[in-house]
């Protein structure tokens, strides 16, 4: 059923993808080992249609919030969206009830950075809880978040990175190739694999539009030859303009790792001295 939590996930975590019309949010669920998938996903404002571009949604904020200015109901969005998200308890198969232990929201916005980053600042939770969050892709030839020059708070799990930054707001980076190539290996495997993730439901047209923005970008294979090693990466690039909830669903797993959850075969390398 939509927002049950698989009897086997610990732990709940949530990302929002910040835009000027509409805010979109995933939930997921994961297991120690990464199965568990999204358990609930919309926007806010909610829309009438299970179908709808962001560009052309008959509802947006600016309808929920006359009478403001666009920093205003932005702020009045993010407020609403955190306050509901975060006031859920989910619950489990089994009867527990698990509530959303990491919320990161979409930081990376031109002129709107800033403003993201003041709401996650000043949320009671920010910091523990609410974290901004700003996706980097980094190909071949850039270094890993490992390989960043040693600072005083750093945090540096698998191919993310949450540290201060100029003017003292702590911010998530997330190497998103990786990220999104992890999460489509999760989404392709077939259906009862262990790590997979699955949808809830049995109606697929419940997911058509959620489907279209999982597909919405297209990887590249790159491949860099450095002395002694071959490195090959996925870089992903938007193809179609709504991509929303892929972003939101990459972000959560992300949530997840940062909550415990580990990826098979893959350890947080330390820091370099």
């Amino acid at each position: 059923a939509r927002a049950a939590v698989p009897k086997q996930c610990q732990w709940v975590s949530a990302y929002i993808d910040v835009h000027d019309r509409l805010l979109y949010y995933v939930v997921a669920a994961c297991e120690p080992e990464f199965g568990g998938g999204p358990i609930d996903y919309g926007t806010y404002p909610r829309q009438s249609s299970a179908y709808f571009a962001q560009s052309s949604a008959p509802v947006c904020m600016q309808h929920v919030h006359p009478g403001l200015t666009e920093d205003a109901w932005l702020l009045a969005g993010l407020r609403v969206s955190t306050d509901n998200l975060l006031g859920r308890s989910f619950r489990r198969e089994d009867g527990a009830t698990i509530r959303i232990g990491r919320l990161l929201i979409d930081a990376k916005w031109g002129q709107k950075t800033e403003l993201v980053k003041q709401f996650c600042r000043r949320h009671p939770q920010g910091g523990s809880i609410v974290l901004p969050a700003m996706g980097i892709g980094l190909g071949p030839t850039r270094k890993s978040f490992s390989e960043y020059r040693r600072e005083p708070g750093a945090v540096v799990g698998v191919n993310w990175r949450l540290a201060v930054q100029t003017g003292g707001d702590r911010v998530l980076s997330i190497d998103t190739n990786w990220w999104k190539t992890f999460a489509a290996t999760r989404l392709a495997m077939p259906l009862g694999t262990p790590g997979g993730w699955e949808l809830f439901g049995r109606n697929p047209k419940e997911h058509a539009l959620f489907a279209d923005h999982m597909t919405a970008e297209e990887p590249k294979t790159i491949v860099h030859k450095e002395t002694g090693r071959e490195r090959t990466i996925w870089e992903w690039k938007p193809g179609r303009p709504d991509n929303h909830y892929w972003d939101c669903l990459v972000g959560s797993a992300v949530a997840g790792s940062m909550l415990g959850a580990s990826v098979p075969g893959v350890e947080a390398q330390p820091q370099r001295k």
